[in-house]
């Protein structure tokens, strides 16, 4: 029944094999919407066919390798700038800096043992 059916599908079927599909197809409504199924992935295939790129395709291509070339230039000037200790190999120190001087001011005075108690009479 395959066979017929790939011939349908291709219009290779001769009289004969048309008579024995169509009978079969009215005694098998399964084997009906197996057809059908194949005939409407059939239409989806043949509705999406290539189409040629636009006149401007190589333009825009060319724009987009121009656009990340810059990108990747400006990449490179960034990791060559921390590696050579720009600002941003500062930030964790500035931080440490910023936090000890934002801590309240508190004179420094030196520890020194309690005074004794007086010893009660006796």
């Amino acid at each position: 029944m395959d066979e017929l059916i790939q011939k349908y599908l291709d219009g290779d079927l001769s009289d004969e094999d048309a008579a024995a599909l169509t009978r079969a197809l009215a005694d098998d409504p399964a084997l009906e919407a197996e057809l059908r199924a194949l005939e409407q992935a059939l239409a989806l295939a043949a509705a999406n066919v290539a189409r040629e790129p636009s006149p401007a395709f190589t333009d825009q291509v060319m724009e987009r390798v121009a656009a990340g070339a810059a990108g990747a230039k400006k990449a490179r000037r960034t990791q060559r700038r921390r590696a050579a200790g720009g600002l941003s190999a500062w930030w964790p120190r500035l931080g440490w800096a910023a936090g000890f001087a934002a801590r309240p001011w508190r004179p420094r005075t030196r520890w020194r043992p309690p005074p004794p108690r007086p010893v009660p009479p006796c």
